[in-house]
This record gives structure tokens, sequence and C-alpha cells, in this order.
């Protein structure tokens, strides 16, 4: 009949654990070598080697072989380690980045985690009750908020020298946090991995955050005189009735004239093409192909997205705009001398 461990005296199971390690003490070393021979082809396989002891020690400890769990226990502890190193190596290379990146586009470490994710998930497909995806995954978090952190960090670098809102600095400022954040997106999506997901819903975020700012940055240069006018009619309309706006000096008939006069369908398609050229300068510097040479945005890049943004953005101010004339100056005989349909027509001619 077998007999457990537990059930020997213990100078009996001292006497077979120093018989053991006498007969099988080379293994240890021997797992290291191989180890040690493996990452030297791919570090990143650091990951299922883990993956593979965790679920040899699982099954040593089902059938209680106490050599082969001190064994691998101690093959797991240096893994990890070397995991942890990897990690940090990682993260070292990209903190120093962000003192060499001289020059807009999407940063190399931002292209590289899409393929770093890519191999190591198939790795620990269906392990998820493993210790190495809770591993695995603290290391995703630790990667991503440091690529994160030092592309905001480069990005106020390269626009260091805005001190306005209209500021070229400012600009580049969201213009990189744009293209980078598109491209996180984009690419995670693809690879459809529930692991990083949250990541991905922040950087959407962070995302959308920018191509805002920017937008509304850069309409102010063509658009300024109109958007203030009417801002300050709605800061008006916070304390005093829309009859009192027509009689007003700031904001009354001859002040919504002056304005008006500056902005019919002619000026709005000359604003809109400097409109095209200015963010085609801006998304055209990383060597991407944004327009084609017909003039046409092409469809699927950064710049489809933005063009769509601004093209959205002046269609709500429109409406806004719009919208105030007829509830504080309707018997002025005065609208706007653009349309909603102005606006959509210039922005297709340069949509693929």
């Amino acid at each position: 009949a077998s007999v457990s461990v537990g059930e020997l005296k213990p100078s009996t199971v001292k006497l077979i654990r120093g018989a053991l390690d006498l007969i099988f003490g080379f293994l240890g070393e021997e797992l290291k070598n191989w180890v040690d021979g493996a990452l030297e082809r791919d570090p990143q396989q650091i990951v299922g080697i883990i993956a593979a002891i965790e679920q040899a020690q699982m099954q040593a400890e089902d059938k209680g072989i106490v050599f082969t769990q001190r064994l691998l226990s101690k093959q797991h502890q240096r893994a990890a380690g070397i995991f942890t190193r990897y990690i940090d190596n990682q993260i070292k290379a990209i903190e120093q980045t962000k003192l060499s990146m001289k020059k807009r586009g999407v940063a190399h470490f931002i292209k590289f985690f899409p393929i770093f994710v890519e191999r190591i998930e198939p790795q620990i497909s269906g392990l998820e009750s493993l210790e190495v995806r809770g591993t695995v995954d603290a290391g995703y978090d630790k990667i991503i908020k440091t690529m994160f952190e030092c592309l905001q960090q480069m990005a106020k670098m390269d626009g260091a020298d805005g001190q306005l809102a209209e500021d070229k600095g400012m600009l580049n400022y969201h213009v990189i946090m744009i293209e980078n954040m598109q491209y996180f997106v984009s690419e995670m999506a693809d690879l459809d991995s529930p692991a990083v997901s949250s990541f991905s819903k922040q950087a959407k975020a962070v995302y959308e955050e920018h191509l805002n700012a920017y937008v509304k940055l850069l309409l102010r240069k063509p658009f300024a005189k109109i958007i203030d006018f009417f801002d300050g009619v709605e800061r008006m309309l916070q304390t005093a009735p829309p009859s009192e706006v027509l009689g007003s000096n700031a904001y009354g008939r001859s002040a919504l004239k002056r304005v008006l006069k500056d902005f019919d369908s002619k000026d709005i398609r000359k604003s809109i093409e400097a409109l095209f050229k200015r963010i085609e300068k801006h998304f055209d510097e990383d060597g991407e192909m944004v327009v084609s040479s017909t003039s046409k945005v092409v469809a699927g890049t950064v710049m489809a997205a933005v063009w769509q943004a601004c093209d959205e953005e002046i269609v709500r101010e429109t409406q806004r705009f719009s919208k105030i004339i007829s509830q504080c100056y309707g018997d002025s005989g005065l609208s706007l001398d653009y349309s909603v349909a102005d606006v959509e027509y210039a922005f297709k001619r340069h949509r693929a």
C-alpha cells in the first residue's frame, strides 16, 4: 500500500529529501541554463515559461510531490524576477525617449506596444486562472502609464513656448497627443484583447479631449470674431431677457450687422480652404499620406477624423448662431449670410 509523506516519520522524510537532492540536485542548474538559452533567443518568451512553471507547480501540489514543488518554486521566483527586470528595462527605454523626440508623429513605443501585446497574449491564452495573468496585466499597467505620462511630457516640451491659445506650440501639443492616441486606440481595437480594453478607453478619452481642444483652437483664427460675439450674447442672456439684447450697445442690431458682413458664403469657403491647408501641414509630417494628389483627405487617416471634427464643430456653431439670431434679433431683418449647407459643401470638396 502507498504511504503519504504525512504518514512518515520526520527522520524518514529528511532522509528521502536528502536522497532526492543528491540524485536530482543537478536539475535546478539544468532548468536555469535551459531558461537562459530560451531567453537569449527571445526575451519575451519569459511569460510562456512562467506559465509552464505555474502549471507544473499546480500538478506537483495536487500530487503532493514536495521535492518538485521546492524545485519549481525557486525557478518561478527567478523567472518572475526576470520578467520584472524586462518590464523595468522597457520603462527606462520609454523614459529616455522623451529626451530625444524632436518631431511630431507616432512615438516608437506607441508603435511597439501593440506588437508586444500580440506576442505576449498567445503565451497565456486560456490561462486566466494562473498567477501569470495578473503578473502580465500589472506589467501592461506599468508600461502604459509610463507611455502616456512620457507622451504628455514630450508634447508639452514641444509646445513649451506657447503662451497664447493660438500659439503654434499649443497646437503642436494637441497634434502629438491626437496622432499617438488615435494610433493606440486603432491598433488596440484590431487586437481585440480584453486585457488592455480599459487602457483603450482611457486613450480614447485622451484622444477626444485633445481633438476637441485642437479644433476649438484651430477655429479661433478664422471665426474668433463671430464666436466671441455670440458667446457675449449668451452671457448677456444669463442675466437679461432676449428683448434687451437688441437694444444694447455691445450686441445691438448695428453690432450684429458689422459681424455678419465678414461671414458670407464666399468668406466661409475661403476660411475652410485655409483650414484644410493648415490641418494638412500639421498631420503630414511623419510620412503618412493623409491627402491625395487631388487634395482629398485619405479615408481612415487621423486627418480624416480631424477634418470630420472640424466640419461638425462649425456646423454646431452655425446652428447656434442661427438660433440666437432667431431668439434675439427676430424682428431686425438680419440673418446669417451663409448656411449649414455652405459649410458641408466646403468640407465635402476635400473628402474622398
